[in-house]
């Protein structure tokens, strides 16, 4: 186990010693994951901050690079407002940037925002989201068109929580995580997160299998962020042409066949 530590301090001008005036945040590496701890940062967020991402811890710090991926899955054990920063800065130091809250207003909302004070805020109804005493698991993903994907896994499945392009979309190259309002924060980050859940496929074939699920999404990178995080899912097949996405369920025997047109594709 490896204990990481960040602190701040203060110089005295009349005799040179330095005070330790507190913790900010503290992790430590367990096996394949890192846990961090993230101390309430004060009322603070987007809205009423301009400089709000000084008040984030930055993965990097780390050594995470959830961009180099465009995903980051953990887990997070805190009453109400877990914020996650998606910035266009790796050092987290932008004014361009994605904030999502979850669990504000009293663990009742989520919110996504985009850039600072640019009016552009989306609301979604989450009542009891996190747990003051449980962790709750939670994937974002994000592609080069702009869609921001989170999710919410549990023993039942997975719930999706925002799905949502950005029309003109940020490049993200740093994250950073924190608790406010009075809200502290257990963060566990899994080896999982350092893989980008790669898939093979071979064009023009189909799996003739059972289906978790049949839908339409905007693009193959879409549906195939339906199938990553959920445990259930074997692969997918999806049709070019029609958008056509279908989630395969794990349990079964591969049976493939040639049908133009359609993608199977299964996780590596």
């Amino acid at each position: 186990m490896r204990f990481i530590s960040h602190t701040f301090a203060i110089r005295s001008m009349t005799n040179n010693l330095v005070f330790i005036l507190g913790m900010v945040c503290h992790g430590y590496t367990y096996g394949d994951e890192i846990r961090i701890k993230t101390l309430n940062s004060g009322n603070t967020d987007s809205y009423t901050n301009p400089n709000v991402f000084e008040d984030y811890t930055s993965l990097s710090d780390y050594r995470i690079f959830p961009s180099e991926k465009q995903f980051f899955r953990f887990e997070i054990e805190t009453c109400h407002d877990a914020f996650i920063l998606l910035s266009a800065g790796i050092d987290l130091k932008s004014h361009d940037f994605y904030e999502i809250c979850i669990g504000g207003s009293g663990n009742k909302k989520t919110y996504l925002r985009r850039k600072y004070n640019d009016d552009n805020q989306f609301t979604f109804s989450t009542p009891d989201i996190l747990g003051c005493t449980e962790k709750s698991t939670f994937v974002i993903r994000w592609t080069f068109d702009g869609t921001i994907y989170l999710v919410k896994e549990s023993t039942v499945g997975t719930e999706t929580v925002i799905d949502w392009t950005d029309p003109i979309p940020l490049l993200i190259q740093g994250v950073g995580i924190m608790t406010v309002w009075g809200s502290d924060g257990l963060w566990i980050i899994r080896s999982s997160t350092f893989s980008n859940g790669l898939y093979c496929g071979v064009p023009s074939t189909y799996g003739n299998m059972k289906f978790l699920s049949t839908s339409i999404q905007r693009s193959r990178m879409i549906c195939l962020f339906k199938c990553s995080p959920n445990s259930a899912c074997l692969g997918v097949n999806f049709k070019e042409e029609t958008n056509d996405c279908e989630l395969v369920s794990v349990g079964q025997l591969i049976d493939k066949s040639i049908r133009s047109g359609w993608s199977f594709y299964t996780k590596c």
